[in-house]
């Protein structure tokens, strides 16, 4: 995957776990992924809008 369609992805995902109310733990967990990823990702957004 190009890291452009990566970045998307997960800002999208990012975005929907905003949105759920559940933690990044219980998201992860309903998509069926590490809940490490979420933490990282949202961490690497939250840099970026503070850059």
């Amino acid at each position: 995957m190009a890291k452009d369609a990566l970045r998307a992805l997960w800002a999208a995902l990012i975005q929907q776990w905003r949105e759920s109310g559940l933690t990044q733990r219980a998201f992860a967990q309903q998509h069926g992924f590490c809940s490490r990823k979420v933490s990282y990702w949202v961490a690497r957004f939250a840099e970026r809008k503070s850059a």
